[in-house]
């Protein structure tokens, strides 16, 4: 009577383990159907990341060589002003001590105008250098700001690829594993 009753109770649990061994198969088959359209749409989240990612390299990249040319252009700005400043400052010098009046106009109306001021002229050439000489630097820092937050962004995508590759082969090693056994 105890084999029997044994023999029972063992039947009734391999059935109560063959129903889990089912439930969990269909749990996993509904998680898995789940689960597909989530991960297409986070490869399609990251396709369009990537695609963003390249439009905002591309215009870094032009944009960088608008600054790189801006650079340029000031530092012949610079370069031309420092020799005028050199003449105007030999003028300066051979014209005697500087003049109390100093107008708004520009530096060419006072090269035009009769009788130029050298001190006065000498002035306004020496402001204009310093400001051509803070927007170089204002440049130079925007570049290379430009640069450094270009480096992250590929840092961070290049980490985000690699999750993402690790993750899918540690799915695809769940996966085969499954349906080894």
């Amino acid at each position: 009577m105890v084999v029997w009753i044994f023999a029972i109770a063992t039947i009734a649990l391999l059935v109560v383990m063959i129903q889990i061994l089912l439930l969990y198969q269909r749990r996993f088959n509904e998680i898995r159907i789940r689960q597909d359209p989530v991960r297409r749409r986070i490869e399609n989240h990251y396709s369009e990341m990537e695609n963003g990612c390249n439009r905002i390299e591309d215009a870094v990249v032009s944009g960088q060589e608008e600054i790189g040319l801006a650079i340029d252009h000031l530092h012949e700005q610079r370069d031309a002003l420092t020799q005028a400043m050199s003449q105007l400052q030999a003028q300066a010098d051979s014209a005697g001590p500087p003049s109390e009046s100093e107008g708004d106009e520009g530096v060419l109306e006072v090269a035009v105008a009769s009788g130029p001021d050298p001190h006065a002229l000498l002035r306004k050439v020496q402001s204009r250098y310093e400001q051509i000489e803070v927007s170089i630097r204002e440049l130079e820092k925007d570049a290379t700001n430009i640069s450094r937050n270009m480096e992250r962004i590929e840092v961070k995508m290049r980490r985000k690829s690699s999750a993402e590759l690790q993750e899918a082969a540690k799915d695809e090693d769940e996966h085969e594993h499954e349906d080894g056994e």
